[in-house]
């Protein structure tokens, strides 16, 4: 009787072996005919950084303290650059290019390679941060890069920093303090980060531009406005 059942539990490793191999094998096959042929047209065809805006917002709220009022929800963001993500070597980077795909399937059951490559230029995922610090584990994989994006949450309407959040040039009012406002802040540029391919396609950690940028400080302590 035990020996049927060792018999039944090694057909059974064996059938799970044999068809992770055959994932492997497959997804091998696939990569290399999907990148060894644009290869050499790709290369020139790609920029040689990507900006990305990091905030919702172009000026900050501070209070009589200097402490930000506003609240943000945090975004995490992936992001497939599809023309260096085309000149992945499989052999090379196999191993991170199947983490990546097992990763991003927790988030989206639609993720696919195929699809990927079919798309021209990039292709953005937001994610949850667990999936995020996953994938910035993955050194090797070209075409890729990731940040965080500050979303301004103004669900508690009523606070004063939320009512100034929303300033441009299309909801001011002729004379009113929102116009002067909106003078005094058109001119801010957004927080970005600049990600840059080096010779190997592969993108490095974004580097932060900070522009001099005005912003508003109220008379308010945050502190007393939350009470």
């Amino acid at each position: 009787m035990i020996r049927g059942r060792n018999k039944i539990d090694l057909k059974r490793v064996l059938i799970i072996m044999g068809i992770y191999f055959l994932i492997i094998s497959l997804l091998s096959i696939r990569l290399y005919i999907l990148q060894i042929h644009p290869s050499s047209k790709v290369s020139g065809e790609m920029n040689n950084y990507q900006s990305e805006n990091l905030s919702q917002m172009k000026y900050r709220i501070f209070d009589t303290n200097g402490k930000d009022m506003m609240d943000y929800n945090k975004k995490y963001i992936v992001i497939l650059d599809t023309k260096p993500f085309m000149l992945n070597n499989y052999e090379e980077t196999l191993e991170d290019l199947m983490a990546l795909n097992f990763i991003m399937k927790s988030e989206d059951k639609n993720f696919n390679y195929s699809e990927i490559m079919k798309d021209d230029g990039k292709i953005y995922y937001t994610v949850s941060e667990e999936t995020y610090n996953k994938v910035n584990k993955l050194k090797n994989i070209k075409g890729i890069y990731t940040y965080t994006y500050d979303e301004v949450d103004t669900k508690e309407a009523w606070k004063t920093s939320n009512f100034l959040a929303n300033i441009n040039e299309d909801t001011v009012i002729e004379n009113s303090l929102e116009e002067n406002l909106y003078a005094y802040l058109k001119e801010n540029s957004y927080p970005q980060a600049k990600f840059y391919l080096d010779d190997k396609a592969t993108y490095g950690d974004g580097e932060v531009t900070l522009e001099e940028n005005n912003n508003i400080k109220l008379t308010v302590n945050e502190e007393w406005e939350d009470k």
